[in-house]
């Protein structure tokens, strides 16, 4: 899958105010509190598409305010809801009135056509929407965001429309995130590609590329099913013939000619859980002495475990965290499918308004 930008939001200083009739006469209660909240970065996202790797500077949309539902909570029962149109914006600050009394905690979520009902358990609802998210690894846009505050401090008193007083509540920061992690993949290039060595082992000075992808993925959101590509005979011919949303065919096939990092980016949405495997086919190979590496083709370069800047092993992805990779390997990368060899990759760890991570992979 190729790249595309999203953004984390934040959404700062919390407090509800300030409900449209209907979310008055759903809650009904005259003796309600106020709340008010504020949201930063708020864009509609683009899609994805080839490109640059995600830049902490950038602003990177994950939703559209239009697509925010608040929910109000009383323990884990919610109590009501309400969207950001409903409520009273004053520079940004949203102020929703005649919120239940009995409310202790506000949940943000986005991007999502669940049905939200009032006197329900939010955690049951939030369950289900982890469970569809197995799906939403496929799709670049509209990936569900999530925050929940449960800070509150009365900060002033506030009047609604009608006159009437209530307490005005804080309700401290709410950060929006994505319920999965992204791993971008970038930068891929043969570092000592037509270099001489007097080593055993042979380099290249041409490569053919044929695609990449990842594995060891979940299909199953408790973690009971992956997509898993084994090293044996059988694994790797599945491999070959795999097609997919984790898996970027090259068409035509790229070949490498020169030490230069290719410019696309290849962005995957993946379920939060153990990192996934980089899988990289090389198809053909000319070595400096000129001989054809097809008969022992085709190769691979895999790595199945990274480091950050810090010099980290990351070895579970988490939710709202991109995972920016650079996938720079050399010669001596390029192996056989049996038997299992990994490559060292660092990965940089960045934090637009998702989280970034620079990775370095260690290559198999």
């Amino acid at each position: 899958m190729k790249l595309s930008k999203y953004v984390m939001l934040a959404l700062a200083g919390l407090a509800f105010a300030a409900c449209s009739n209907e979310d008055a006469e759903q809650n009904s209660l005259s003796n309600g509190k106020s709340v008010s909240i504020s949201i930063a970065n708020m864009a509609k996202p683009d899609s994805r598409a080839t490109g640059s790797f995600s830049d902490e500077i950038q602003k990177i949309p994950v939703a559209d305010i239009s697509n925010l539902k608040v929910i109000f909570l009383a323990g884990d029962q919610i109590s009501s809801t309400t969207t950001f149109d409903k409520g009273t914006n004053i520079d940004g600050i949203y102020t929703f009135h005649k919120v239940p009394g009995d409310v202790n905690a506000v949940a943000i979520l986005g991007n999502t056509d669940k049905v939200i009902t009032v006197h329900s358990s939010f955690s049951t609802l939030l369950d289900a929407i982890k469970k569809d998210l197995i799906g939403q690894q496929s799709t670049p846009n509209d990936i569900v965001v999530y925050g929940k505050s449960t800070s509150w401090s009365a900060s002033g008193s506030c009047s609604d429309e009608s006159g009437a007083t209530s307490t005005l509540y804080d309700a401290g920061q709410i950060t929006v995130q994505p319920l999965l992690a992204r791993i971008e993949i970038g930068g891929i290039a043969c570092t000592d590609l037509g270099e001489s060595s007097a080593s055993e082992v042979a380099l290249y000075k041409e490569l053919t590329l044929s695609k990449i992808g990842i594995d060891n993925i979940l299909t199953a959101v408790d973690g009971s099913e992956t997509i898993s590509y084994p090293a044996t005979e059988q694994g790797q011919k599945d491999w070959n013939a795999a097609t997919g949303w984790y898996i970027d065919p090259f068409n035509p096939e790229i070949e490498l000619k020169d030490k230069d990092a290719l410019p696309n980016v290849y962005v995957y949405n993946v379920a939060p859980g153990a990192a996934p495997r980089i899988i990289l086919t090389v198809a053909n190979g000319v070595f400096n002495n000129g001989v054809s590496g097809n008969l022992d083709m085709p190769q691979y370069v895999r790595a199945s475990s990274y480091t950050d800047d810090k010099g980290t092993e990351i070895t579970a992805f988490e939710a709202g965290k991109i995972y920016k990779v650079n996938y720079a390997f050399t010669c001596n990368n390029i192996k056989p499918w049996i038997p299992v060899e990994t490559i060292c990759v660092k990965v940089d760890i960045v934090i637009p308004n998702w989280t970034i991570v620079n990775l370095t992979p260690d290559f198999d």
